[in-house]
């Protein structure tokens, strides 16, 4: 048996780094923070797009990740990971409501090739984007869909908690397979030109970055072309005024 209720908690304070936060003139906000320890960097891209920018094409946001990886005109379809994984670097991408992020851990002198894949699928995906890789990845989505949730104990839970907290067809409830498979090549074309461009994401750079990460930055992201910040969509949060209790049977779990 799984059960909750839900109850607002104070939030928690914030730690707050040392840090170098500027704008390169396309729009791209850039944070740096330096930590010598190790001769390692992580690099963090994040696009200010979500699941809350969907609209009624659920699930926009979390195919677009998955081709994001997909190839560009200049990087053949899978090599981003194999050039990344040749550099000795640990790479992940996730989505969330108000964000898309895409991540790596890498050797420090390999920032270079990093920051220039970034730069790439940022600039050069959608004239390699074709209907039969958003099929694809619409199959990947579906099917992680059922790994991580209708084939895991209490898994549906997690969806039936996100319309219990928000219900009705708020952008926060979590895309079903059936709502994936309405997705097409127009829709993710549309979504990207949109929401990923330079003045619409923030690179974070932390660890053992060298003295001439500025121009690397510059140089890396500088043919990204930017444009109008796009709104930030007004949301809505459900208030909670009152207890609400969820309990559910599921077979995985006996």
């Amino acid at each position: 048996m799984f059960a909750c209720s839900l109850l607002s908690t104070p939030a928690a304070a914030e730690s707050v780094l040392a840090n170098e936060r500027y704008s390169l003139k396309n729009g791209l906000d850039v944070v740096l923070h330096v930590d010598r320890d190790l001769p390692m960097v992580a690099v963090n891209l994040s696009y200010h797009v979500g699941s809350g920018h969907e609209g009624q094409r659920r699930g926009l946001a979390h195919l677009t990740e998955h081709l994001m990886f997909r190839g560009t005109l200049d990087i053949d379809d899978g090599d981003y990971r194999f050039l990344m994984q040749d550099a000795g670097a640990r790479v992940n991408a996730s989505t969330f409501y108000h964000r898309t992020s895409y991540y790596s851990v890498l050797p420090s002198n390999q920032l270079a090739l990093a920051l220039w894949l970034e730069a790439n699928r940022m600039r050069r995906l959608l004239p390699v984007l074709d209907g039969k890789k958003v099929e694809e990845e619409k199959q990947t989505t579906t099917d992680e869909w059922r790994e991580r949730i209708s084939s895991q104990r209490y898994g549906e839970s997690y969806g039936e908690l996100a319309a219990l907290m928000y219900p009705g067809d708020h952008p926060w409830a979590l895309a079903t397979p059936q709502q994936i498979e309405t997705l097409d090549l127009d829709a993710v074309i549309a979504f990207v030109e949109r929401y990923h461009g330079p003045e619409n994401a923030t690179l974070v750079l932390a660890g053992d970055l060298p003295e001439n990460v500025h121009e690397l930055v510059r140089r890396s992201f500088r043919r990204c072309k930017g444009g109008q910040r796009p709104p930030v969509p007004q949301l809505s949060v459900p208030a909670v005024t009152a207890e609400r209790s969820y309990a559910r049977r599921d077979e995985f779990a006996h």
